[in-house]
């Protein structure tokens, strides 16, 4: 597996966000760090399959939250996500799909305060691009104990189908979160995000695909830079 100890860096690129509120800007930008675990699975169209599972991975990463008011605001992200799933295909044998992307998301965010002012709950929503940085498949025969590993790249037997392999993935993200402060310029937050691919990523002939479907749950430190 190549790129699980690759360093991301947040590229942050202005993006069209309409925000329809009213009031003084107020709030402050906020850098974080965060990681969790994914729930990685794939959708598959056009091919017939048994029964198919996710599998869980990992995910970390570092985000930018710029605010336009006390309510509403956009998060920069840039993560390391591992993705993939699991696959039983009669008579052939089971399959394991593990990828792994550099990832980046602009993501709306639209916050509530609770009283206090401690804690406060958001939802996020918004598109994201993945960079594949590996991609391997593991095949278990089914009627002999034989276990083959091989990079996605690889041809298939045909030389007219290949494995799941395209650089560029990219989708959707929605999902929930609570941030809870700790000091006065530091927060801790716990949020679920859903990421719908919208990209294939079988390389092959007819109508066959295969979409990302990931869940991510995952904790993280926010520090106030504003």
């Amino acid at each position: 597996m190549n790129g699980a100890t690759t360093l991301l860096r947040a590229l942050a690129y202005p993006a069209l966000f309409l925000l329809f509120a009213g009031g003084p800007a107020i709030g402050q930008v906020t850098v974080g760090v965060n990681a969790g675990l994914t729930l990685a699975s794939l959708q598959f169209e056009g091919v017939e399959l048994g029964d198919e599972r996710s599998i869980g991975r990992a995910a970390f990463g570092a985000t930018l939250a710029l605010p336009a008011n006390g309510t509403f605001g956009v998060r920069f992200g840039a993560a390391y996500v591992q993705k993939g799933a699991f696959v039983e295909a009669p008579p052939a044998g089971d399959f394991t799909f593990r990828l792994e992307y550099a990832e980046w998301s602009a993501l709306a965010k639209a916050r509530l305060s609770l009283p206090g002012q401690r804690v406060s709950l958001y939802v996020l929503a918004g598109p994201a691009l993945g960079v594949e940085l590996s991609c391997e498949v593991t095949a278990v025969a089914a009627l002999q104990p034989l276990t083959i590993v091989d990079e996605c790249a690889d041809e298939g037997p045909d030389d007219r189908v290949r494995l799941p392999s395209k650089r560029f993935d990219w989708g959707v993200g929605s999902g929930i979160g609570a941030e809870v402060r700790i000091v006065d310029r530091m927060a801790a937050s716990l949020e679920i995000l859903y990421t719908f691919g919208l990209r294939s990523i079988y390389d092959g002939p007819l109508d066959r695909s295969g979409k990302h479907r990931v869940t991510t749950i995952q904790g993280g430190l926010l520090f106030s830079v504003g």
